[in-house]
């Protein structure tokens, strides 16, 4: 199924990502990229997830941990880049 979107009218996004270290990434979105942790859930579903971000902006990056393992295959193609205006 094919879904096409006017972004021009979308408010703001998210990407989201399950891992098994929650932990390491909250750690490194914290600490290495400053983001805040803008919201939180617990036993959701069976699903723990942290969302983190920089308050005030249209977008946020959301991690779930559970049971399941997480299965993913990166390759080369596989970043998420960010421009900051200025690197302090």
């Amino acid at each position: 199924m094919l879904l096409l979107i006017n972004l021009k009218k979308v408010n703001g996004f998210g990407i989201a990502r399950h891992t098994d270290n929650l932990k390491l990434i909250i750690s490194f979105y914290k600490n290495i990229l400053n983001f805040e942790i803008l919201g939180s859930f617990e036993n959701h579903e069976k699903y723990d997830g942290v969302f983190l971000g920089i308050k005030g902006m249209s977008w946020h990056l959301e991690f779930t941990k559970s049971n399941e393992r997480a299965d993913h295959k990166f390759d080369d193609d596989d970043i998420l880049v960010f421009y900051p205006k200025t690197i302090n």
